[in-house]
This record gives structure tokens, sequence and C-alpha cells, in this order.
């Protein structure tokens, strides 16, 4: 078995997706082994998130700009961006005080800044560039954070194996959950009805979060009463990205699907179900991203058809920069994707302008892996990921 097999493995049985090993594993092993030096246009995103402006969450991967948004929302589609290579734009690294791989990033100029990852790890920034960690109670991997206009933001969870078998016995996982933050007091408080949270999705009072296999909890009151549906189809959820809970849609490794009505209707796959599918991020309805394990970004309306937009970068500088993890943007015209994971050497952060045209930012160093990109805007926009980092990049006039 190769490292990144290895990896791979390692990951997915933190997640509790036993099930999903041999297909990805061998995914990834075939990507990652043949592309050398394989240029083109474009990068793509994976299943960690950033963080949007007011409304919206982070996973992992995804989101929507539009006032809510899955993992990952942003701003309001239409505005234009900055250029994170522009002189003017700086790029610094910020002490987290943690050495623990982050895994997702939201950011609002309400509630500042939360960064969360392996081992319960939260942290919380007012943008000064200054972290604190906030005592989680848990051990759980965390992997999402939204938030709206309240006074707290919801963290999701997994359960991961302490063991290589029989992973449900007491004593052999660490389980999941779904907990509630308050943004002042930093006060933890565990939402008992949700087992475990791999994705949550928040819009104002509406609350969405993948459970386990194909179930989904829903509430209408930001989590104080839940209801239950299903998918039909037994995929894990990674991604849910969407406007409002009538226009939602959930990423699974080999399925995507549409709430309608209460209802999650399966929809084709773009290349089929033999791809691995990684990200979905849109910045409003219509104009949707979608990656693969493969470098594959395709870009479109999930319901009215894809265009591929490219098959993207396999290699940076002589290393493997792992595939895509996560896709954010501040609106169409501003979008960054980042690379990394378990299995990566380096990280990577690439931008477009929302013409599938895909530059790499140079941030002045080589980052570790990445997991996450998420901001209040296009004049400020966090990166985390592997060894607790975090990155900053910022306008020199949006500088406090």
């Amino acid at each position: 078995m190769s490292k990144a097999q290895e990896d791979l493995h390692t990951r997915l049985r933190r997640l509790g997706c036993a099930a999903l090993l041999a297909t990805i594993a061998t995914a990834v092993h075939a990507n990652c082994a043949s592309g050398s030096d394989s240029t083109a246009t474009s990068s793509t995103g994976g299943p960690r998130g950033g963080g949007s402006a007011e409304g919206g969450s982070a996973s992992g991967a995804g989101g929507d700009p539009q006032g809510g948004g899955g993992a990952g929302g942003g701003g309001e589609g239409g505005e234009g961006g900055h250029d994170p290579n522009d002189a003017e734009f700086s790029w610094a690294v910020e002490v987290s005080g943690t050495a623990r791989t982050l895994t997702a990033v939201w950011a609002s100029e309400h509630h500042g800044v939360f960064a969360v990852g392996y081992y319960g790890t939260i942290l919380h920034s007012w943008g000064d560039g200054s972290w604190s960690e906030i005592a989680s109670g848990t051990e759980a991997h965390l992997t999402s954070v939204g938030g709206s206009m309240e006074s707290d933001v919801l963290i999701g969870g997994v359960r991961y194996c302490l063991t290589t078998d029989q992973c449900h016995l007491p004593g052999n996982h660490v389980d999941g959950g779904l907990f509630r933050v308050d943004v002042v007091s930093h006060d933890v408080e565990r939402v008992e009805e949700v087992p475990q949270a791999p994705v949550v999705w928040v819009h104002e009072e509406q609350v969405v979060v993948s459970v386990d296999g194909s179930t989904m909890m829903t509430s209408a009151d930001r989590g104080h009463t839940w209801g239950t549906e299903v998918l039909d189809n037994l995929l894990s959820v990674h991604e849910i990205s969407g406007a409002d809970m009538n226009d939602l849609y959930a990423l699974a490794v080999h399925g995507l699907f549409k709430r309608e009505g209460g209802v999650w209707h399966e929809l084709d796959l773009p290349l089929g179900a033999s791809h691995t599918y990684m990200d979905l991020w849109g910045s409003r309805a219509g104009d949707m991203y979608m990656t693969t394990i493969g470098y594959d970004v395709l870009r479109g309306d999930p319901v009215g058809g894809w265009t591929h937009s490219v098959h993207a970068q396999q290699s940076y500088m002589g290393q493997s920069p792992g595939p895509y993890m996560d896709i954010w943007g501040s609106s169409d015209q501003d979008v960054y994707m980042v690379t990394g994971g378990d299995f990566a050497d380096v990280g990577r952060v690439v931008h477009s302008t929302g013409d599938d045209d895909w530059v790499t930012v140079d941030l002045g160093f080589t980052p570790p892996p990445l997991y996450a990109v998420g901001g209040t805007s296009s004049a400020d926009v966090y990166v985390v990921g592997a060894q607790g980092a975090i990155v900053h990049g910022r306008l020199a006039s949006a500088e406090p």
C-alpha cells in the first residue's frame, strides 16, 4: 500500500467512513502517482470548508454567499474582488498556539474568526492577529463551523476510531457531536439531539447537519428542535451548499442531491459515479463549482448542466500538494481554492476572478498542507491547515 493510500485510510477511519476506504484510496493512488507536471489553468477544492460574512458555514467543504451557505458561505454574488498577489494585499502567518490540524474556518465581522480542528480544537480571534483557545470539552475531530447574526456559532464534529477494527465498541472510538459556542462568554454546550455532525449548514434560523450515512437533521429554530430526513442512497454527505433550505444541495463521495420541499432528490453526476467528488460551492443559484479527487474542476448549474472547466495541475514545486480541499469566495468574481489533506507534502492557494483562469497565490513561503479557506470579504481572507497553520490575507486599506 502506498503512503497516499495509508494516509487516506487513516483519515477516513477518523471520519468513520470505513465503507469508502477501498474506492477512494484507489482513486487517490491513481491520481497522485500519475501526474508529474501536468499543468493547466485551474485547481480544485475538497471536503473542508471556509467561512462567510454573516451567515453561512464552514466545513469542508462549499457553501453559498447568498447570506446562507453550507460549507463555506461567502459574500454577495457579483461583487468584485481584490488581486491577492497585488502589492497592496499582504499575507502573514498568525500564531495559533496549537500544533493540531485545523480543518475549517468561519469569519464574520460581528463574531470574529473561528478555526476548528482535530481533538476538539476551537480557536477564536477578533481579527487582530491574536488567537485564544476555547475549552470544547470534547476530543472529537471538529470539521465544520457556522453562524449568522445570533450570539452563538454551531460547530460540528465526527466520531473517529481509536482502533483499526470494532470501532463501535465502547472505548474504541471518540464520539462526535454538535456544539453551540457563545461568542462572548466562550461557553460550549453540546446539542444532545445530534449524535455527530460532519457538516453543518447555517442560514439565519435554519440549520441542516449531515449525521451518519444518509441521515440528515434539520432545524428551523437554530437547533432547538429537530426533524430527520433521509437521502434515498446510503452515502455519507460531506458537503452542503445552498441559498436556503428550499434550494439546498448535498454532496457525497459518489452522489449529489437537491432538497426540495423537505425531500432529497438524487441528481446526475457530471462525470459519472466512478469519480470521487470532493467539494461543492456556489456564489449564487445556477453558478456552482464542483471538484473531484482527480483534479477536475466543474462549473455550472447542478440541475441545468455543468461545464468541465479544466483538469488541474497535479504537482507544485516538485511536491504533491494533495487534492484541493476547499472552495470559498466572497463573490463569483473572487474565488479561492486550497490544497492539502493528510496525504499532501505541501499546501497551495489558488485564486480566480470568475473567468475559470486560476492563479497560484504567492504567500511568501511554502505552507504546510491546507484544509480550509474563508473570510469576511475579498479584502480579509484566512487559510488554515496542518500543524495549526493560520495564514491571514488582508488588503492594506482594510487593516485595523
